[in-house]
């Protein structure tokens, strides 16, 4: 499934964030719309390939979210932010070389 002309994986994973940010909102009352929206999102933004760094920072971030979330931080959490420190460092590097 490799989207070139379809949404990036940054604005899959904002999209995503939207969804499961509705899903905890009180009274979502089309719960299972959402539900199926949020799945919908998951298997694009696994299938989407990533176009630059920003979509690799945005994946990492939802590794991250996942890591962060099965409890007490350790090493994996720890890996998964070093590589988004090196992501940020490389964008940062590619916009300072085109200016």
């Amino acid at each position: 499934m490799d989207n070139d002309d379809g949404p990036s994986v940054a604005e899959t994973k904002r999209d995503l964030d939207k969804a499961l940010a509705a899903l905890g909102e009180p009274g979502a009352g089309a719960r299972g719309n959402l539900e199926c929206r949020v799945n919908d999102l998951q298997v694009r933004l696994l299938g989407t390939r990533a176009r630059d760094l920003g979509d690799v920072e945005a994946r990492l971030m939802t590794i991250r979210e996942i890591v962060a979330g099965l409890g007490e931080g350790g090493y994996l959490l720890n890996l998964v932010d070093a590589a988004i420190a090196d992501v940020g460092a490389l964008r940062s590097d590619d916009e300072s070389a085109e200016t």
